[in-house]
């Protein structure tokens, strides 16, 4: 499993961008065998972040709603 951060959309930009959704696939990795490490929901920024499996990193980037998935990790600034 890989740490990834998967960002929605906004609700306005695409019908089915919504809490309910965010919830429903949070649980679909759950029940992948990953964790969710943190949920996001603010004006700038809705999803999770999660340890899960490749695949669900590939069904998750055809999502519609979704905005994008992209690896987890450190960031640094010099």
């Amino acid at each position: 499993m890989n740490a990834y951060i998967v960002a929605f959309k906004k609700p306005e930009d695409h019908p089915t961008a919504t809490d309910d959704h965010i919830t429903e696939l949070s649980k679909r990795v759950e029940q992948q065998g990953g964790e969710i490490k943190h949920l996001y929901n603010s004006r700038t920024m809705r999803g999770f972040a999660a340890s899960m499996p490749d695949a669900l990193k590939d069904e998750f980037e055809a999502n519609p709603a979704i905005k994008y998935v992209e690896a987890d990790g450190p960031v640094t600034i010099q």
